[in-house]
Formats: structure tokens, C-alpha cells, sequence
């Protein structure tokens, strides 16, 4: 059984080139479009994944929806406070609301006009939509 030898960088140095040549003006601009574009979709990317319902749970964030009405049954004309933070919904024509991304955990939903507020406790859960049913706004403001 015979062996040859390997053989060496010295045999094989002469293989690569002296000098590598510079890239031209047309592989400098599809260098800088690709790296572009490629700066661009994870620029989309993390947009699309910080509005997603998977990044509000990593967030510890979740949506609290509800219908608010008056005392008689008529859809609240007011706003909707998440109390310790600065996040507010208008109730649509028929009461209903959403708030998104209120931070998880147990929080006071403030149902509010021009003269006065009722508190609701709910507990908010991360990556979860909380159906608080109907509110009753019953105002104790008095002219």
C-alpha cells in the first residue's frame, strides 16, 4: 500500500490570485440596493410583529372590550379610561368598545362623561381579548 504525499500551500500558492480586483461600480450598487432591501423588510418585519397579538403577550399587554350603556339601556355617549395609564376608547354608536394593549394584570376600566366616572375591575391577561359584557353608566353627578 503505497501513500502519496498532499500536497502543501507552497504547491497550490500559486493558485490564488495575487490581488483581488475591486468590484465595479454595478456590483457596488446591487451590493447597496440588496443590503437595502434587506434593511427594509426587517424594518417591516419588526413593525407587522410589534402590531401582532403575539408581541402584545411577549409585551405583557392585552384588549379589554365591552359594550357601555346608560341607565336606560341607551348606548354611552363617553369615554373609556384604563385608570393608571393614558390609553382611552370611544364607545361606537351601539356602546361598543375596545381598548388594546392595556398592560396585564388586574386593572380599574373607567367609564366616564363630561360629569362623572364609574370604575370596573377586570383582570387583564396577556395575548387575551377580556369580554367585560355590558357596563352600566350610571351617573351620580348631581347639578
Amino acid at each position: 500500500m503505497s501513500f502519496e504525499k498532499p500536497p502543501s500551500l507552497d504547491d497550490n500558492f500559486s493558485a490564488t490570485p495575487d490581488h483581488v480586483s475591486e468590484a465595479t461600480p454595478q456590483q457596488k450598487r446591487v451590493r447597496m440596493l440588496t443590503i437595502s432591501l434587506a434593511v427594509l423588510v426587517i424594518i417591516l418585519f419588526m413593525v407587522n410583529l410589534w402590531q401582532s397579538d403575539l408581541s402584545a403577550s411577549l409585551r405583557g399587554m392585552g384588549t379589554v372590550r365591552g359594550v357601555a350603556i346608560d341607565v336606560n339601556g341607551q348606548p354611552f355617549a363617553g369615554q373609556i379610561f384604563v385608570e393608571g395609564t393614558n390609553l382611552i376608547a370611544h364607545p361606537n354608536a351601539d356602546g361598543s368598545f375596545e381598548v388594546k394593549n392595556v398592560p396585564a394584570g388586574k386593572r380599574l376600566i373607567v367609564v366616564a362623561d363630561s360629569l362623572s366616572g364609574r370604575e370596573f375591575p377586570v383582570q387583564v391577561i396577556a395575548g387575551q381579548v377580556t369580554d367585560i359584557g355590558k357596563v352600566v353608566f350610571k351617573s351620580t353627578a348631581t347639578p
